[in-house]
């Protein structure tokens, strides 16, 4: 039997703990709109810990969410109608990584025993680790070295070179990557892209994009992202990058490949247990993204602008690029950085020397560039030069 003091004493830990999980609760509810802080690092908004929580919990009081079983059900069927929709196909697949889901569009797009041409440059050819080859037993064709572009010319040669070859193993499928990572956010050129992909329907050659990054293509090729994903059979969007997910990628295409890419995620231990908080979070960023993203390149357009007319500054765009502009800095770099940071603002300070005194920083243009205006930012890099 409880003696009364024992109850007495369970009674105030349970307020005691009471207290602590109202006071745990009060402090998780962060203001994230009266944060100032503009980052020109990285393609989205990057949330620490408790920021992200606090997104998560915002959404999970404004609506009921339903779990999902090994990213099936609940807000992933959302999500991957809304990105089917949105890039017009037939279906849509979630997946955790853009690794994993780069790789299995190519592998279910291609045909037995075909050749895939893939960019040089391109994450799949030179940052998967080998994936196509090791693990879905495809033959890799590169192509354009050191260029964001290749040509219909150049795809044509090697169709017909390859079709001619003792064995007959002729190219089944083309994949393109745009926005380029490693040519600092350069476009795949959208005239050529056009060319090589009416040719390869011609030719039965299946297509696929890894247009990771291609929502902050389109707010300055001029190129809907609609128009990018007609092109293609198969296509894939970052869900991390900037919709602010902590992680995931979906994959849109013709049902025909989309529905037995859920085994094949499966397969590969991809099928993550409950994915609901990401596929929510990414709904949450992605209601009125590209408006929000359109008024954050317009504000960083005036930026460089008023830069440029500086002494000490001296903007380069990068050519047929996106959200990458490489800032010539006459300064200490780190200590315009640390001034920066001060005042509320981060860049990267990691630049290589360009001459005469000149230092070549890369600054990425994300959202947050909305939340203080070109005058006030060009200010503060004015400032931060010091004397």
């Amino acid at each position: 039997m409880q003696s009364r003091r024992t109850f007495l004493a369970a009674g105030a830990a349970s307020t005691l703990a009471g207290s602590a999980s109202n006071a745990s609760a009060a402090k998780a509810k962060l203001d994230l709109g009266a944060d100032r802080h503009v980052y020109f690092t990285g393609d989205g908004i990057p949330l620490k810990p408790r920021e992200w929580a606090a997104v998560l919990q915002q959404v999970t009081e404004e609506n009921e969410i339903a779990l999902d079983s090994y990213s099936v059900g609940g807000p992933i069927d959302e999500l991957e109608a809304r990105f089917a929709d949105k890039l017009g196909k037939e279906a849509a697949i979630f997946f955790g990584t853009g690794t994993l889901a780069n790789q299995i569009a190519v592998r279910h797009i291609t045909a037995p025993d075909t050749k895939v041409i893939v960019p040089r440059e391109s994450h799949y050819y030179a940052d998967s680790v080998n994936c196509g080859p090791v693990l879905s037993n495809l033959e890799l064709i590169p192509m354009g070295k050191g260029r964001a572009t290749f040509t219909l010319d150049e795809v044509k040669e090697e169709v017909e070179w390859n079709a001619g070859l003792r064995g007959n193993k002729p190219v089944g499928s083309i994949m393109i990557e745009s926005p380029v990572r490693r040519k600092d956010g350069e476009v795949f050129d959208f005239t050529e892209m056009k060319k090589i992909c009416a040719y390869a329907r011609e030719q039965g050659v299946r297509t696929h994009l890894d247009g990771a990054r291609m929502f902050l293509a389109a707010a300055y090729s001029g190129v809907s992202v609609r128009q990018y994903a007609d092109q293609f059979d198969t296509l894939y969007v970052s869900l991390h990058k900037y919709f602010n997910g902590g992680c995931g990628a979906v994959v849109a295409g013709p049902r025909k490949y989309i529905e037995p890419m859920v085994d094949t995620r499966r397969m590969f231990g991809g099928a993550l247990p409950k994915a609901w908080m990401y596929a929510s979070v990414v709904l949450h960023y992605m209601d009125g993204f590209e408006d929000r993203y359109r008024s954050a390149v317009g504000n960083t357009e005036k930026l460089w602008e008023k830069l440029d007319t500086h002494p000490r500054f001296r903007v380069e765009r990068i050519p047929n690029g996106s959200n990458i502009v490489a800032l010539h800095v006459k300064a200490d770099t780190k200590q315009l950085g640390a001034n920066l940071l001060d005042a509320g603002v981060t860049i990267s300070t990691g630049g290589l020397a360009s001459g005469d005194g000149w230092t070549r920083l890369l600054l990425r243009v994300n959202e947050t560039a909305n939340r203080r205006s070109p005058d006030e930012l060009a200010g503060l890099f004015t400032k931060g030069l010091g004397a």
